[in-house]
């Protein structure tokens, strides 16, 4: 049944949608993530992106432990399922559950939160479309059946409604908290799949970086439009800068490419904050 749902949507497949899917697709990807958590961070509210930061961590997490248990093949592996071109790109690894779609759970949750918090539909509409259109995108690519979606999308989801009710709790302490887990990621990443090691050294910078900002920094992320888009010029340069640097050098060494990661995640929650403390303390 699984595999036949999977043909019936490819069976769709046209330029138009090969296109649009592929481009939803990357929403529920690693840089995306990255992407929502440093604007959330440098613009919007500290402690809500370090929370979104360790939600994801978590369901990243969850997902490498289920799929190491149900180890399901992907659908494109199947006769007559086609990855579309020319966007043929595979994503290695078992199906079940989807990651794209976790972090779609995840992505969705945060947005209808900030619908609840602000009552602008623009967070509810986002949230919907996300969590709707990239399990799709998943199915219509060959890269998931339903079932891994559907599963991935819901533990997402549940994972941050539970999670973030539990990191309030801790509101006061929570830089202490960031700083507990570390030592548990590192444990993780020297146990783990290459991809999962270099991804939790980006967390891990970025989780001592927020215990370091709470700690020397402490300021405010508020500011007029213009800081704030000039703030977020400043930080993907310097994660653009970051990741082009040592592009060559940590080309096939885990170890390497993950301090890189930690670099980029210990800019993106301490080095930025404290340029921008620096730069925009009139502000």
């Amino acid at each position: 049944m699984d595999l036949e749902i999977v043909k019936a949507i490819q069976s769709l497949q046209n330029p138009v949608l090969d296109w649009f899917f592929y481009v939803v697709t990357m929403v529920g990807d690693r840089y995306m993530m990255i992407f929502l958590a440093a604007v959330l961070y440098w613009t919007v509210d500290r402690k809500f992106a370090f929370r979104f930061v360790v939600l994801y961590l978590v369901s990243a997490g969850l997902n490498v432990f289920f799929k190491g248990v149900f180890t399901r093949p992907r659908p494109y592996l199947e006769e007559g399922i086609v990855v579309p071109g020319p966007y043929e790109t595979l994503t290695e690894g078992y199906a079940f559950p989807s990651g794209h779609a976790q972090a779609a759970g995840v992505i969705g949750w945060t947005g209808m939160h900030g619908y609840g918090k602000t009552g602008r539909s623009v967070f509810r509409y986002a949230a919907i479309g996300v969590l709707v259109f990239v399990p799709l995108s998943r199915i219509y690519l060959g890269q998931h059946y339903l079932t891994d979606v559907l599963a991935g999308a819901i533990l997402g989801y549940g994972i941050a409604c539970f999670g973030y009710r539990v990191l309030t709790r801790i509101d006061r302490n929570d830089h202490i908290m960031a700083l507990v887990i570390v030592p548990f990621l590192l444990i993780t990443a020297f146990l783990t799949d290459p991809k999962v090691t270099v991804a939790l050294g980006g967390g891990i910078g970025f989780l001592i970086g927020y215990a370091l900002d709470r700690f020397l920094l402490d300021r405010d992320t508020g500011g007029s439009l213009l800081t704030q888009v000039v703030k977020t010029i400043i930080g993907f340069t310097g994660v653009v800068v970051l990741f082009t640097l040592f592009d060559d050098l940590t080309a096939g060494h885990t170890v390497l490419a993950a301090l890189r990661y930690f670099m980029i995640g210990l800019w993106a929650s301490f080095g930025a904050p404290m340029v921008f403390a620096y730069a925009f303390k009139n502000d």
